[in-house]
């Protein structure tokens, strides 16, 4: 039986964006109906009254919005919904266009933030050619006397990208419901609220909406607040956050864990702690940035590279590393690599690196609560569980919060307590997060339909794709890839098919490197089979405009 869920989000297929009041008292009155206005759009108008609710099916004519001696008459709108409780609200649909009326009204009413310079319109008829293949590496590493003037620089190149329409489709497209299998996004091009399927979500398992995780949540934050404005070491320590660290642990098997405010600081913390000079990281040149970052910041240690998942020329990097130092050495890598969706050979990675004496960290982000017989990641995948010195894990992923975190032995989760300066230093994760993460463990322990219905939905997309044409490998993960290879031509994908409502990330440099450059399709248990199919449809009909495809 399928796990209940909540009721699907609101979803617009097309609503214009709606305008909020900028002036301190911008009134609606109709006859003796009046009230406070809260937003107004082109198609209708929500107000707050102190009055008697009208009556669903009301029309409201003699329609005024007043304010600072500006009188403006809108269209006759008949009443669609009300709200009786603390604040009596009226939502209304205009029978005619309310556009004039918006334009009379600019002195007292703002657009939404999400409508800014960074999101506007621009040109539809495709990138310009060779605009962004110029790598963003080119930026970071401009040389100048002003430390400013790399800023400036960039600024060009995405105020380019904006007016041949490309930016938005990349970067900052602004969601206007939550995320979910589908979610409504603000669309710059049209200048509307609309529906898309969404591909880029890291809710794997749709746990951030499922009904027992949000009661948690509600729960505490009613008795704890939003926040926990304290550090771990000082008071931000609640019962809640307690009640994780140990769920968290029973999930991997292991005695004890700290959480982190995000994956992020969960690695960059953990290998800074325990890396330090003469000691060397030795990481897979496809790992995740925070693990490579983490590497380089480690006071005085020494950062490697091995060839992705080539187990052989790691013994011969870890043996280098040995040579050069009289330190240890930190084998890192991810369990599920973030970009293209591929495992680690974790039985091989292990073997190296017991061989020569180094301690293994692996990055289960992507793995948790997906891969494995009970989701218990790359450790349970390879019958490896137990094997891994440093396990760390994040709570964006399929838990579905914000958050990461690192568990191990006793005596490791002591020493970063004190020694992690990401945790030391850092407000403690919010008490109501970490309720909705306990319970979100605690489902993945219990339910195992969430994790079947992902499979089953990433195996058929996978052979959706494959029969229009593209050569997809099996998928390993919930992350699957399509190859496109060229810097222009992925952002034209991606543009074309966020015009068919489709929203997937474009990846480029430096996530990849050049030439591998790719279009990222995260999958969720909550993908419907109409998703699914309508996505490959417009692979197939981009795939054909672009002469990918044959």
């Amino acid at each position: 039986m399928l796990p209940q869920m909540l009721p699907a989000t609101p979803r617009y297929y097309s609503r214009p964006p709606r305008y909020v009041p900028s002036a301190s008292d911008v009134r609606v009155t109709s006859g003796h109906i009046g009230g406070a206005l809260q937003n107004i759009s082109e198609s209708g108008l929500l107000f707050q009254t102190s009055a008697e609710l009208p009556t669903k099916g009301d029309v409201l004519s003699d329609l005024h919005v007043e304010a600072q001696q500006v009188l403006v008459r809108l269209p006759e709108a008949t009443v669609v919904r009300t709200i009786n409780g603390s604040a009596n609200l009226v939502a209304c649909r205009f029978e005619g266009s309310g556009s004039s009326a918006l334009d009379s009204l600019q002195t007292v009413i703002s657009p939404p933030a999400y409508i800014t310079g960074a999101l506007r319109r621009g040109s539809t008829e495709g990138v310009a050619k060779g605009l962004t293949h110029r790598q963003f590496a080119r930026f970071a590493a401009k040389k100048d006397r002003n430390l400013l003037a790399k800023c400036r620089d960039f600024y060009g190149y995405i105020d380019g990208l904006q007016e041949v329409g490309a930016y938005q489709t990349l970067y900052r497209v602004t969601s206007t419901t939550g995320l979910d299998h589908r979610t409504s996004l603000y669309n710059p091009f049209s200048g509307q609220e609309e529906e898309f399927i969404c591909f880029d979500s890291n809710s794997y398992l749709g746990l951030h909406v499922h009904p027992r995780v949000v009661q948690a949540t509600q729960e505490a934050l009613k008795s704890f607040g939003y926040g926990s404005p304290s550090s771990q070491i000082l008071s931000g320590t609640n019962r809640h956050l307690r009640e994780l660290e140990e769920t968290i642990s029973a999930f991997h098997k292991r005695e004890a864990t700290i959480v982190f405010s995000s994956g992020y600081a969960a690695n960059v913390g953990t290998i800074s702690a325990l890396v330090n000079k003469g000691d060397a990281v030795v990481a897979d040149q496809l790992s995740h940035a925070s693990l490579h970052d983490g590497a380089r910041w480690a006071v005085g240690g020494r950062h490697k590279v091995f060839p992705h998942n080539d187990s052989h020329a790691l013994e011969e990097v870890i043996q280098d590393a040995q040579r050069e130092t009289r330190g240890g050495v930190l084998v890192v890598s991810d369990g599920v690599f973030s970009m293209h969706g591929g495992l680690v050979d974790l039985p091989a990675v292990r073997m190296a690196a017991r061989r020569n004496r180094a301690t293994l960290m692996i990055d289960e982000a992507h793995s948790t609560g997906v891969v494995g017989p009970t989701g218990r990641g790359v450790e349970e995948l390879f019958d490896c569980e137990g094997s891994v010195d440093v396990l760390m894990g994040t709570l964006s992923k399929a838990p579905g919060t914000n958050g990461g975190y690192v568990c191990g032995t006793r005596e490791l989760i002591t020493y970063l307590r004190f020694f992690a300066r990401s945790a030391m230093f850092s407000t403690a994760l919010p008490a109501a997060l970490c309720a909705g993460a306990t319970e979100a463990f605690k489902i993945m322990m219990e339910d195992s339909e969430p994790r079947e219905r992902l499979r089953a939905n990433c195996e058929a997309f996978v052979s959706g794709l494959n029969q229009v044409g593209y050569d997809v490998e099996p998928a390993e993960s919930a992350i699957i890839t399509v190859l496109i290879g060229s810097p222009d031509l992925v952002v034209e994908f991606n543009r074309r098919l966020f015009q068919r409502g489709v929203r997937c990330a474009a990846v480029a440099f430096p996530a990849v490197p050049n030439g591998g450059e790719l279009l990222r399709f995260a999958l969720n248990a909550r993908h419907t089979k109409r998703d699914l199919d309508e996505c490959i449809g417009a692979m197939e009909q981009v795939g054909r405009e672009l002469g990918f495809l044959g």
